[in-house]
């Protein structure tokens, strides 16, 4: 289902050192260090997954975990068509950390890194989801 799904985007590309996509566009806990990234190079895009912030849906649901893939693949395909196909490290805080590493893990290769900031994770109760993480976890 294609809804209307809120992106934005920030720091000018021209000077950038490389692309940071995150899940949480209207999130006050991660948009405040936006500014900082981009002074030192970087450059954000971001987007409201569906149902959360600004973006269409029901509220506060995903429905259907191939749609949310779907809406980050879109903006992960754009940052990196930007950088001249370097993929962006990509960021998630709380559900959108659980969409991240989902992401990471289903489409190998199409990300650098992850910075999961409090993401929804159990990894505990499921060690096999902690396997697919390990190979994101060294410094980039």
């Amino acid at each position: 289902m294609v809804l209307k799904v809120l992106q934005k985007h920030f720091g000018p590309p021209d000077r950038a050192r490389s692309y940071f996509c995150t899940a949480s566009a209207s999130t006050p806990a991660v948009t405040k260090g936006w500014p900082a990234l981009c002074a030192v190079g970087w450059v954000v895009w971001a987007v409201d997954l569906r149902g959360h912030g600004l973006s269409e849906g029901p509220r506060a649901d995903i429905e259907k975990l191939e749609w949310v893939m779907a809406d980050v693949g879109r903006l992960v395909a754009e940052a990196a068509r930007a950088a001249a196909g370097q993929p962006p490290v990509l960021l998630g805080h709380s559900m959108g950390g659980a969409m991240a590493a989902a992401y990471a893990v289903l489409y190998p290769g199409q990300v650098a890194g992850l910075v999961l900031s409090a993401p929804a994770l159990d990894l505990a109760a499921r060690p096999r989801a902690l396997a697919l993480l390990v190979p994101f976890s060294a410094p980039f």
